[in-house]
């Protein structure tokens, strides 16, 4: 689902519900103002002064009496189907772009062109009532751990809005942005994308103050073409925070980042260890190795024109990728003047957790005779070579193992992406069992006609590769793009 980029300016003298108790989310007023931004022409005579929402839903398993109902349109579903049960759970009014006549006299209807764009312009325009930190997070990989990290770093001195699990899309956020309430002193927003525009629609919808793009890899090539199109695509919010003067959070060991050097940036490195740039006017400067836990351990420097100090970070999620991700969240408390102490214990506080359905993002599991790399969320070429890397990283007394699925939406790039990743594995001896499933994995395995790599078609013949060689210390790597659900794997080991 995709808009093009949204302008608008809101009304200054609805810029004052932050210095006001939360009795309502949009009155009379508010929609008033907002109706030629939405579309609407004539207000409707059901729309009276004392119109209040309470809230706005866009799912009527979970709307609330008197929430004002978005009824979305998508690729595999209409809301508007789900008119009658938004009325019955006691929705006040309902946005859509059609009205059935069944519907039309007895509940105060919007009839806009857009629901999505409608769903946006609430969303920006409730942002625009606080006047606090907004920090977005975007990237090729790595985004919600880093989100996490970031939201445990800042939670340490503000009470803070932070984007549940990965709704980082054109519903997600304004969502996310619509449950900000008075009590809330910061935000930290994922914004995601897979096709051009994306990150800059997010960014005038979020208007962040403060922004994060954790690296640069091949991500959804199916639209955003080559590295050359993610890079363009992802730094669209350092372009924002440019023309809007805030504060960038460099990964400065990133080639491509690094070109994108906004005005007052905070830098951070484990590669330079004397980095100096121009327009970088805080330079984090670090060390890193993995204890017998597999855990980094960082010590940094951090160094402005006027002082240095150093910090140590206990990282508690797994390998090199981590350390990068919690100097993320090092730069964002430095640039909120947060204490190095109180930096350091939002870091070691974040411990990656499994999800509801059983996938994880890089989590340890310890289990009777093994260890379990649980990083099945999702897969791209970069999070995959960074998953490979840390299951090398992780103390091993018996077999390192991995289970690798396909990484999808790598349009024309996806069959020799395939094959360099599974070339690089059939000539890396250190990884002592791989086997590997999806259709894109099976393409390349028989190009490459690796003996040392095992091909399943089913998750039953998964389990019966790996299910042996699951003892004396082993570790456990499974890996893959969300529709191959990989976790199905995970539930049936033992």
């Amino acid at each position: 689902m995709y808009i093009r980029a949204i302008h608008w300016r809101v009304p200054k003298s609805a810029l004052s519900f932050a210095d006001t108790p939360l009795a309502f989310m949009f009155s009379y007023n508010d929609l008033v103002l907002l109706a030629p931004l939405l579309g609407i022409d004539t207000i409707p005579t059901m729309l009276t002064t004392d119109f209040i929402a309470t809230g706005v839903s866009t799912d009527t398993r979970t709307l609330q009496s008197g929430d004002l109902f978005v009824a979305l349109r998508g690729e595999t579903f209409d809301a508007h189907t789900l008119l009658p049960q938004a009325m019955e759970r006691g929705a006040s009014c309902l946005i859509v772009e059609s009205v059935p006549d069944n519907i039309a006299e007895k509940i105060l209807c919007l009839v806009v062109p857009n629901t999505l764009k409608a769903l946006a312009i609430l969303a920006r325009y409730h942002r625009e009532r606080f006047n606090i930190p907004v920090i977005a997070i975007a990237g090729s990989a790595g985004k919600t751990s880093t989100k996490e990290l970031v939201a445990s770093v800042v939670s340490q001195k503000y009470h803070t809005l932070n984007t549940e699990g990965n709704f980082n899309n054109q519903i997600g956020v304004p969502l996310t942005l619509l449950r900000l309430r008075k009590e809330h002193q910061c935000a930290v927003i994922e914004i995601g994308t897979n096709e051009p525009g994306e990150i800059e629609i997010l960014c005038t919808i979020t208007k962040p103050t403060h922004g994060v793009i954790t690296n640069i890899g091949k991500e959804h090539l199916e639209k955003l073409i080559d590295l050359d199109g993610v890079e363009y695509e992802e730094t669209a919010l350092f372009r924002y925070l440019t023309e809007h003067e805030g504060c960038a959070c460099i990964n400065c060991d990133d080639e491509r980042l690094v070109r994108h050097v906004v005005p007052h940036s905070i830098g951070y490195t484990l590669h330079h260890p004397t980095l100096k740039l121009s327009h970088i006017d805080t330079m984090i400067c670090a060390m890193a190795h993995i204890n017998e836990y597999g855990l980094p351990q960082v010590e940094a420097k951090i160094e402005s024109e006027y002082s240095a100090t150093t910090i140590s970070l206990n990282v508690q999620a797994p390998g090199m990728s981590s350390a990068y991700n919690a100097l993320a969240a090092t730069a964002v408390g430095v640039a909120l003047n947060i204490l190095p102490e109180a930096i350091a214990r939002g870091v070691k506080e974040y411990k990656p957790q499994v999800g509801h359905s059983g996938y994880g993002r890089l989590v340890i599991e310890h289990r009777q005779g093994y260890t379990l790399l649980n990083d099945c969320y999702n897969a791209n070429p970069l999070s995959m070579y960074s998953a490979i890397a840390t299951l090398k990283e992780l103390p091993a007394q018996g077999k390192r193992i991995a289970l690798l699925g396909d990484m999808r939406e790598l349009g024309t790039t996806s069959f020799t992406e395939h094959c360099t990743l599974l070339q690089t594995l059939h000539d890396d001896t250190s990884i002592d069992h791989i086997v590997v499933i999806g259709k894109e994995m099976a393409r390349a395995i028989e190009h490459i006609q690796s003996a040392r790599i095992a091909l399943c078609a089913e998750y039953a013949e998964c389990v019966a590769s790996i299910q042996p060689l699951l003892h004396d210390g082993a570790v456990l790597l499974v890996k893959g793009s969300r529709g191959i659900a990989l976790e199905h794997v995970i539930g049936q080991l033992h």
